[in-house]
């Protein structure tokens, strides 16, 4: 948290993403605590709780940029190996 601005950051390849998360996270709690520059006895704190929610705003499953590809296999083979590019792109 930046101590002028008050912005709440995480830290540099954090995933937050709940697609990425394992078990599935959409809510944390952040527990923030202000200390000022006092001394000892004198120090002056407070503190709070934030509470954090991720929307998933763009959940939708990808689909195929060419969904024309066709590959075809012969079940006669005993052994297949199927090799190409496949790309996929989010539903907007």
């Amino acid at each position: 948290m930046d101590a002028d601005s008050g912005v709440i950051s995480v830290a540099q390849g954090a995933v937050l993403d709940p697609d990425r998360t394992e078990p599935r996270a959409t809510t944390y709690v952040l527990e923030v605590l202000a200390l000022d520059g006092g001394i000892g006895g004198t120090q002056l704190h407070a503190q709070t709780v934030v509470n954090i929610t991720i929307l998933d705003v763009n959940n939708k499953p990808p689909v195929f940029v060419d969904p024309g590809t066709v590959s075809i296999i012969l079940e006669s083979r005993r052994e297949v190996r199927v090799r190409g590019k496949f790309f996929t792109a989010n539903k907007k």
